[in-house]
């Protein structure tokens, strides 16, 4: 029921890092590994979106300012052909070089 009430709340505040790490601490009590897994490949897929927004007068602002952007994971992988049944997105894994991105981000 925790986790319901959490992904409402995420479903409105979708940038929430709270959220997030209260949805990873959630998923890792129980155990759910698989899914942890996931939530986490696609938060960071979701951050590769805004590789290369930290430059010039913002530069300041990152966060990660050593982490160069994403090469191997791109931002839509999960989204791209949502209804493709020979490759369904809840199903598709990261390849290993595009893994390496998703732990920096």
């Amino acid at each position: 029921q925790l986790l319901m009430f959490i992904n409402s709340a995420l479903s409105v505040s979708p940038g929430s890092m709270e959220l997030h790490e209260r949805k990873v601490n959630a998923l890792a009590s129980l155990k759910r590994w698989a899914e942890l897994g996931n939530h986490c490949e696609r938060l960071a897929a979701e951050m590769a979106k805004i590789d290369g927004v930290f430059k010039d007068d913002l530069s300041a602002l990152n966060p990660f300012p050593d982490v160069r952007p994403a090469t191997s994971l791109k931002s839509d992988f999960f989204e791209r052909n949502p209804d493709a049944i020979d490759d369904p997105a809840p199903f598709r894994i990261l390849s290993p070089k595009a893994v390496c991105d998703a732990v920096l981000r």
